[in-house]
Protein backbone atom coordinates (compact mmCIF):
# COMPACT_ATOMS: atom_id res chain seq x y z
CA UNK A 1 0.00 0.00 0.00
CA UNK A 2 1.28 3.71 -0.73
CA UNK A 3 1.80 5.75 2.50
CA UNK A 4 2.53 9.14 1.77
CA UNK A 5 5.62 11.40 3.36
CA UNK A 6 6.25 13.90 4.88
CA UNK A 7 2.60 15.21 4.51
CA UNK A 8 2.39 14.81 0.97
CA UNK A 9 -0.64 12.52 -0.89
CA UNK A 10 0.24 10.89 -3.86
CA UNK A 11 -2.68 13.30 -5.36
CA UNK A 12 -4.38 11.14 -7.24
CA UNK A 13 -7.74 8.89 -7.01
CA UNK A 14 -6.38 5.39 -6.76
CA UNK A 15 -3.15 3.47 -6.88
CA UNK A 16 -3.92 2.47 -10.56
CA UNK A 17 -4.33 6.10 -11.67
CA UNK A 18 -0.71 6.97 -10.39
CA UNK A 19 0.24 6.13 -13.97
CA UNK A 20 -1.44 8.70 -15.53
CA UNK A 21 0.59 12.05 -13.86
CA UNK A 22 -1.94 14.12 -15.56
CA UNK A 23 -4.35 13.36 -13.31
CA UNK A 24 -3.00 14.59 -10.30
CA UNK A 25 -4.87 17.26 -8.48
CA UNK A 26 -3.63 18.06 -5.09
CA UNK A 27 -0.24 19.10 -3.68
CA UNK A 28 -0.12 17.99 -0.23
CA UNK A 29 -3.35 16.80 2.27
CA UNK A 30 -4.03 20.29 3.11
CA UNK A 31 -4.88 21.64 -0.29
CA UNK A 32 -7.39 18.61 -0.34
CA UNK A 33 -9.15 19.98 2.45
CA UNK A 34 -9.12 23.18 1.61
CA UNK A 35 -10.78 22.16 -1.89
CA UNK A 36 -13.51 20.33 0.43
CA UNK A 37 -14.43 22.91 2.21
CA UNK A 38 -14.66 25.60 -0.23
CA UNK A 39 -16.76 23.01 -2.65
CA UNK A 40 -19.40 22.63 0.19
CA UNK A 41 -19.91 26.19 1.10
CA UNK A 42 -19.85 27.01 -2.81
CA UNK A 43 -22.58 23.98 -2.98
CA UNK A 44 -24.94 25.25 -0.66
CA UNK A 45 -25.07 28.48 -1.41
CA UNK A 46 -25.40 27.02 -5.03
CA UNK A 47 -21.89 28.76 -6.38
CA UNK A 48 -19.76 27.44 -9.28
CA UNK A 49 -16.71 25.95 -8.01
CA UNK A 50 -12.93 24.39 -9.42
CA UNK A 51 -10.29 22.21 -8.87
CA UNK A 52 -6.76 24.15 -7.70
CA UNK A 53 -4.31 24.13 -5.47
CA UNK A 54 -3.33 27.12 -3.77
CA UNK A 55 0.39 27.05 -4.80
CA UNK A 56 -1.05 27.51 -8.28
CA UNK A 57 -2.55 30.44 -7.42
CA UNK A 58 0.32 31.75 -5.25
CA UNK A 59 2.57 30.96 -8.44
CA UNK A 60 0.06 33.16 -10.94
CA UNK A 61 0.02 35.92 -8.59
CA UNK A 62 3.99 35.87 -8.35
CA UNK A 63 3.95 35.58 -4.20
CA UNK A 64 2.26 39.28 -3.88
CA UNK A 65 -0.46 40.04 -1.78
CA UNK A 66 -3.76 41.17 -3.79
CA UNK A 67 -4.94 43.27 -0.73
CA UNK A 68 -1.63 45.23 0.54
CA UNK A 69 0.67 44.33 -2.39
CA UNK A 70 3.43 43.34 -0.60
CA UNK A 71 5.49 40.58 -1.13
CA UNK A 72 4.59 36.81 0.72
CA UNK A 73 7.37 34.46 2.09
CA UNK A 74 7.08 30.59 0.56
CA UNK A 75 8.89 29.71 3.55
CA UNK A 76 6.01 30.49 6.50
CA UNK A 77 2.78 28.43 7.59
CA UNK A 78 -0.08 29.01 8.90
CA UNK A 79 0.32 30.09 12.35
CA UNK A 80 2.61 32.91 11.13
CA UNK A 81 0.32 35.99 10.56
CA UNK A 82 2.65 36.88 7.22
CA UNK A 83 1.74 33.42 5.69
CA UNK A 84 0.11 33.18 2.97
CA UNK A 85 -3.61 32.18 2.20
CA UNK A 86 -6.20 31.96 -0.44
CA UNK A 87 -8.61 35.26 -0.32
CA UNK A 88 -11.87 35.03 -2.24
CA UNK A 89 -12.31 38.27 -3.94
CA UNK A 90 -16.13 38.55 -4.06
CA UNK A 91 -16.37 36.08 -0.65
CA UNK A 92 -18.32 32.39 -0.64
CA UNK A 93 -20.82 34.11 1.57
CA UNK A 94 -21.52 37.37 -0.29
CA UNK A 95 -22.55 35.10 -3.72
CA UNK A 96 -18.92 34.61 -4.93
CA UNK A 97 -17.70 31.58 -6.49
CA UNK A 98 -14.54 29.12 -5.87
CA UNK A 99 -12.90 29.35 -9.10
CA UNK A 100 -9.61 30.34 -10.25
CA UNK A 101 -10.67 34.01 -11.32
CA UNK A 102 -12.66 34.89 -8.03
CA UNK A 103 -9.37 34.09 -5.58
CA UNK A 104 -5.68 35.89 -5.24
CA UNK A 105 -3.28 35.54 -2.71
CA UNK A 106 -3.24 37.43 0.21
CA UNK A 107 -1.25 37.64 3.74
CA UNK A 108 -3.19 35.95 6.39
CA UNK A 109 -3.82 38.88 8.27
CA UNK A 110 -4.90 41.05 5.37
CA UNK A 111 -7.51 38.38 4.35
CA UNK A 112 -8.74 38.56 8.03
CA UNK A 113 -9.34 41.87 8.57
CA UNK A 114 -11.05 42.16 5.14
CA UNK A 115 -13.67 39.46 6.38
CA UNK A 116 -16.56 38.39 4.39
CA UNK A 117 -17.29 42.11 3.77
CA UNK A 118 -15.02 42.42 1.06
CA UNK A 119 -14.54 46.26 1.58
CA UNK A 120 -12.67 47.95 -0.67
CA UNK A 121 -11.69 45.34 -3.67
CA UNK A 122 -13.06 44.47 -6.73
CA UNK A 123 -12.90 41.97 -9.01
CA UNK A 124 -10.13 41.84 -10.91
CA UNK A 125 -10.19 41.31 -15.09
CA UNK A 126 -7.70 37.57 -15.86
CA UNK A 127 -6.58 38.04 -19.11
Amino acid sequence: MYAPRYGRIAGYCSIACRRFPERKVWETRADSIRHSRHKRRAEIRSRPHERFSSREIFERDGWLCGICRKPVSKLLKFPDHHSGSLDHIQPIASGGAHTRANVQCAHWICNARKTHLGVGDQLRLSL
